[in-house]
């Protein structure tokens, strides 16, 4: 049952700044987005010995397809598919292209057919994964005298780490219109879930990491390339700072 979630969710995705009224009833798209954004990790034991909490540094790189929907003037859904890399350099982890999905959906609050302006509300899954083979080896003060002797090192072994990144954008702003350009912005919550999976021989460990801030602000902007076609940029700032291009056709 879970599994079913998780695949309805994955067939819905935020919309930015592009339904009108006026827009194809279907399209589809490409995005390549850029991300760093702050994560906090769980503390952790390990082989007897704890390892506080800690924050580092999450990079991501994603390219996704998409298809969409307007099921009616002002709501639309839609899903994405595609890879995306991450990279976690505190810890050399870098992982190649993998597999990600997602999806969410888009809701027009208020619309001023008269000054061009509408107030929204979209929401977004996405789901990454990716492996890295990396050099474990963890190590551990057990004496106390400042310094990490031969005995200290806890494990030495190269595995194959895996991330799990789940995150959650829930989005509100206002969009305006100005010849050939859709302006938007506004304010954003956005949540994450993951896990670090370290397959050791001694000990395997789950860590959990979840987002540093929640809060951010987010900007961008439509260009109208043809009656069927748009180009769109973004920028997100505070909880994760991210650039994002795209394109988008109707049909």
């Amino acid at each position: 049952m879970r599994g079913w979630v998780v695949l309805f969710l994955g067939l819905i995705f935020f919309e930015t700044g592009w339904v009108h009224a006026q827009t194809p009833r279907f399209y589809v798209g490409v995005d390549v987005e850029s991300l760093h954004r702050e994560i906090v990790q769980d503390e952790v034991s390990f082989s007897g010995q704890n390892f506080p909490g800690e924050d580092v540094t999450l990079s991501s790189t994603r390219l996704l397809a998409r298809i969409g929907v307007r099921l009616a003037d002002g709501f639309s859904l839609y899903g994405q598919i595609g890879g995306s890399t991450l990279q976690m350099d505190d810890f050399g982890f870098h992982s190649d292209l993998s597999g990600a999905y997602g999806g969410g959906g888009r809701l027009d609050l208020y619309h001023d057919p008269t000054h061009q302006v509408r107030f929204f509300s979209d929401y977004r899954f996405l789901r990454l994964r990716g492996s890295d083979t990396v050099h474990f080896a963890p190590e551990a003060d057990l004496d106390g005298d400042g310094q990490i002797g031969p005995g200290e090192v806890l494990s030495d072994e190269r595995l194959r780490e895996t991330l799990q990144w789940d995150e959650h954008v829930l989005r509100l702003g206002v969009e305006g219109r100005h010849g050939a350009f859709d302006p938007y912005g506004g304010i954003r919550l956005s949540f994450v879930r993951g896990r670090d999976h370290i397959p050791s021989q001694r000990q395997p460990l789950d860590i959990r990491f979840r987002q540093h801030r929640a809060f951010g602000l987010f900007l961008g902007t439509a260009y109208t390339l043809a009656q069927k076609a748009t180009l769109f940029v973004e920028g997100s700032l505070l909880d994760a700072y991210a650039v994002s291009v795209g394109l988008r056709t109707g049909f």
